[in-house]
């Protein structure tokens, strides 16, 4: 596409005989921005992948977590594993890991694996946000894909989503929490408790 001389863009300038503007793929440009635009929150989905690949890579624990599942009459078989190469890979697996964490806990506890993050509130609230702007991130990242879109439409769409952003800052500030959802759940759910961190643990278990 760029090379210096046999690659499409100077072909085309050629051609056309005038100056183009060119730029890297939009769709890209947002996958690199949502993939490391969180470096803070990465050590959160760092013990997301080494627990889903503690139940999902092996045999035994895969058919052993999937049983658990079936006999909570979970509307879930299974996790979903992290593959860094797709990018709607993360929020995929991030949503996956919130809706079976009960399940989760449970499974780690049986087996002896020390996952004290499953129960740490502060990570917990981290591992929310995590899950629900990821899931925004997703919805921007589908919208921008698909034929037939025009490079005014990708931007269109690109300032659209800047302008989300204020909103969403302006929800987390406030407290309202309206475009986070699983973050939003979790908070109701320790205010009806009245759980704070160092209780928490202890209603889990």
């Amino acid at each position: 596409m760029t090379g210096k001389d046999a690659g499409f863009v100077t072909l085309f300038t050629g051609h056309v005989g005038h100056p183009q503007i060119t730029f890297h793929c939009i769709v890209h440009q947002q996958a690199l921005c949502s993939k490391n635009g969180l470096n803070e929150l990465e050590e959160i989905m760092k013990c997301v992948t080494k627990t889903v690949n503690f139940i999902t890579a092996r045999a035994l624990n895969k058919r052993k977590f999937e049983q658990l599942l079936n006999e909570v009459q979970s509307s879930y078989s299974g996790l979903l594993m992290y593959n860094n190469v797709r990018w709607l890979s993360r929020g995929h697996v991030l949503e996956r890991f919130v809706e079976c964490l009960d399940e989760i806990r449970i499974f780690m506890d049986d087996n002896k694996q020390n996952c004290s993050e499953l129960t740490n509130v502060d990570w917990l609230i981290r591992l929310m946000f995590f899950t629900d702007f990821s899931s925004h991130f997703n919805e921007l990242n589908t919208k921008l894909q698909g034929f037939g879109k025009s490079v005014d439409q990708a931007f269109d769409i690109l300032t659209a989503f800047e302008k989300k952003l204020k909103i969403y800052k302006r929800d987390i500030e406030e407290e309202e929490l309206k475009h986070f959802n699983k973050l939003k759940k979790f908070y109701d759910d320790l205010k009806v408790h009245g759980t704070t961190g160092n209780d928490y643990q202890k209603r889990l278990f």
